[in-house]
């Protein structure tokens, strides 16, 4: 549930037929929910950008949480109430509702 409301967040859904779409379209949107997730990507990024070595003081004492963050702001998500989100490489498709198509100038 906290996936579908921060796209919906995200994507400042206000129209029904949108909301529809947006619920059969949820794989197009990278999410991490809770502060739990963000310490364990952080972890898992510190580890393989070699910052720090597992069991080590470094390591023991090392920010993942701050850390974490940090990442996911740099990978282009975005905060929501529910937690980040970004959109992913996946085709929307609309089923219930239309592209928003940009006018030419």
């Amino acid at each position: 549930m906290e996936h579908f409301q921060a796209t919906m967040e995200y994507k400042g859904c206000d129209r029904l037929n949108f909301v529809l779409d947006i619920s059969q379209n949820l794989h197009c949107y990278d999410f991490q929910p809770d502060a739990a997730a963000v310490v364990e990507h952080g972890k898992k990024a510190a580890i393989k950008n070699g910052l720090v070595h597992p069991g080590t003081l470094k390591a023991g004492s090392f920010d993942y949480e701050f850390y974490g963050h940090q990442q996911i702001q740099n990978a282009g998500m975005v905060l929501t109430e529910y937690g980040y989100i970004q959109r992913s490489e996946e085709s929307f498709y609309y089923d219930c509702s239309q592209a928003l198509i940009k006018p030419e100038m």
